[in-house]
């Protein structure tokens, strides 16, 4: 189809004037392109992808588990806004003297995210606003 086809050809070119471009700026690119091009495509891209969201929690044989979540853009953006109000800093001094990986971070904020909605569960109400 002609829309797909401008896409392409403009993603061709984007890499032939910068052949060191990463996959992940082409797929940015073409995410900019398609919305140029399509101006509704965002709004139908982000209806498509809440339409299709999920989350699954898996348990290991071993005692240790999986999570994974998909959805839009926009819930994406509130998830990490959460997450970054419990994630700590990236420094040894505040982990007594160990230096945590991000996705150890990550983790226990998403953990003190919980338990934050575990201790204000059924509050009549509400601690401030959501994030």
């Amino acid at each position: 189809n002609e829309y797909r086809a401008r896409i392409e050809a403009g993603l061709v070119g984007a890499k032939r004037e910068n052949p060191a471009t990463s996959v992940a700026t082409l797929k940015h690119t073409a995410h900019r392109l398609g919305t140029a091009l399509c101006p509704q495509r965002g709004e139908k891209d982000e209806q498509g992808a809440f339409e299709a969201r999920g989350a699954r929690l898996s348990r290991g044989f071993q005692g240790d588990f999986h999570f994974t979540a998909w959805g839009p853009a926009s819930d994406a953006e509130r998830l990490e806004a959460a997450l970054a109000s419990f994630t700590a800093p990236f420094d040894a001094e505040s982990d007594g003297g160990a230096v945590r990986a991000k996705s150890t971070r990550t983790y226990d904020a998403l953990l003190a995210t919980v338990d934050f909605a575990h201790g204000h569960h059924g509050c009549e109400k509400a601690p401030g606003p959501k994030a």
